[in-house]
């Protein structure tokens, strides 16, 4: 297990690292990497320290803002994202079969963690990152050239959103979605058999 701990000045500022974390994480080259040089946020006055007694896919990873602790949750979920789609009865509006599916396996899985709640009255953040499929017909220097180029069809990054955040809710990931402070959404293609979400939760304890 590793820890770091980083003194930003801003919310915004500590999502940034968070997310530049997250990528060098996944990539296994957090040990060797620069904070001092992180972009686009400019931490060079910033202090860093690393215990990296044993690296861990499951890093307990904190960021300090303005000698405050920061908490992080990330929760990854396989499975092609389904988008919001609502069902119109006489009697009401209803989530769509593929969406209540959708959000029980985001749910299932975010539980499964046994994820800490945010505090009720506590600002919160939310990244998602979405993978979603080249389409059938895209010619393979295309893909290659990209595998992971950022996703500018439908479904849109709103209607994405909306599933999982009511999903995290009935995780009870917090009291009330409204506590949502800051959300970040960004989709990319990626190979099929690839697709899925990364979320990331993040408050201030």
């Amino acid at each position: 297990m590793y820890e770091i701990k980083i003194q930003t000045k801003t919310l915004e500022e500590a999502n940034e690292i968070l997310k530049v974390i997250d990528r060098e994480e996944s990539e296994g080259s957090l040990l060797n990497f620069d904070f001092t040089a992180c972009s686009p946020v400019n931490i060079a006055d910033v202090g860093v320290t690393m215990n990296t007694s044993d690296v861990s896919a499951d890093a307990d990873i904190e960021v300090m803002m303005l000698g405050l602790i920061m908490k992080k949750i990330k929760i990854v979920v396989p499975g092609l994202a389904v988008p919001k789609s609502v069902r119109v009865t006489r009697h009401g509006a209803y989530n769509s079969k593929r969406v209540r599916s959708w959000m029980d396996t985001v749910r299932d899985i975010a539980f499964a963690q046994r994820a800490p709640a945010a505090p009720k009255g506590t600002p919160v953040s939310l990244m998602l990152d979405v993978w979603l499929p080249w389409p059938k017909k895209t010619p393979k220097k295309v893909i290659a050239a990209d595998p992971y180029l950022l996703h500018i069809k439908k479904p849109d990054a709103d209607n994405l959103l909306k599933p999982v955040v009511d999903a995290l809710t009935e995780a009870g990931l917090w009291e009330d979605d409204n506590q949502i402070a800051q959300m970040f959404v960004e989709k990319r293609y990626c190979p099929r058999g690839e697709e899925g979400i990364e979320v990331v939760v993040a408050w201030m304890k």
